[in-house]
């Protein structure tokens, strides 16, 4: 279930947070997909911090490129991952799988509602959650995107997000297979929060 809501967030923007890379040598054979997958990063997350790439994807041993290093990011993220997983296991219902490529994703959707300043299912940049997903790669018979800001741990927008019916029923949606979680920091609301939901 989606929210129809669109809401701006004016104020005081605050810096976004300022994205670290670790340096990593390309070995021989490796194409930007396979490094993505080493890194559990989305590729267009790599070509983000390598402009030379969104022009020529091709990699050649002993080129050097830079990795986002998103480790806190993904903390936080399976954090929201296995505290959703313990709300659905209260009903009887089986896990979610972490789905690294649709964290990808979120991410995205999270930073975007942090740089325009907005919270809604519809993003100026990328539209409708489905034809973001879509848009990115993934693919899905189900589908369906939990958003909030503000909430500064996973605990609480969990909580948040369970004392909210459409939000809850996402959750606790038993179609739903995978999820993939985005987290952004920075901002007016500081913290930004990305919880999408697909069956294959």
């Amino acid at each position: 279930m989606f929210l129809s809501s669109f809401l701006f967030v004016t104020g005081n923007v605050a810096e976004a947070a300022e994205l670290k890379t670790i340096n990593y040598t390309v070995q021989a054979g490796d194409t930007l997909y396979s490094v993505s997958q080493k890194f559990q990063v989305i590729k267009q997350e790599i070509t983000d911090v390598n402009p030379e790439l969104q022009t020529n994807s091709t990699l050649y041993a002993g080129q050097i490129i830079k990795i986002p290093d998103l480790a806190y990011e993904k903390s936080l993220e399976k954090e929201v991952v296995r505290l959703t997983n313990v709300e659905r296991a209260k009903v009887g219902l089986s896990a979610l799988t972490y789905d690294w490529e649709l964290s990808g994703v979120a991410r995205y959707k999270s930073k975007d509602m942090r740089d325009l300043s907005y919270i809604s299912h519809y993003s100026p940049t990328y539209g409708d959650p489905f034809i973001m997903m879509k848009d990115f790669g993934i693919s899905f018979t189900k589908a369906g995107e939990n958003v909030a800001a503000k909430q500064d741990t996973p605990e609480k927008v969990v909580s948040n997000f369970m004392g909210s019916e459409s939000h809850r029923d996402n959750i606790l949606n038993p179609a739903f297979t995978r999820i993939g979680v985005g987290y952004a920091q920075g901002g007016l609301l500081t913290h930004w929060w990305t919880q999408l939901f697909i069956t294959p």
